[in-house]
């Protein structure tokens, strides 16, 4: 059995609720009212997704992230790698 550290467990329940919203962009505030997270949790997390290129980061005041792919080309293999 493998065992996921919990941030990349965070990461596969960042990366659901963002499959389930395709192309809206989202920031860390959005996904921790969505998943429960706090804020700082969450944007560690983004941050590691983006640096990983599952997730693309917009700057300004309407930036936020937003998945670099379909979510159906996404594996969980994927965001392991990633984190």
């Amino acid at each position: 059995m493998i065992k996921l550290s919990k941030m990349t467990d965070y990461g596969v329940v960042i990366m659901s609720e963002m499959a389930r919203m395709p192309g809206r962009v989202m920031t860390a505030p959005d996904i921790s009212l969505h998943t429960g997270l706090t804020v700082p949790t969450a944007a560690k997390i983004l941050r590691a997704l983006a640096k990983g290129k599952m997730l693309t980061s917009h700057r300004g005041a309407h930036g936020g992230y937003e998945l670099t792919a379909a979510p159906a080309d996404v594996s969980i293999a994927d965001i392991v790698r990633a984190m």
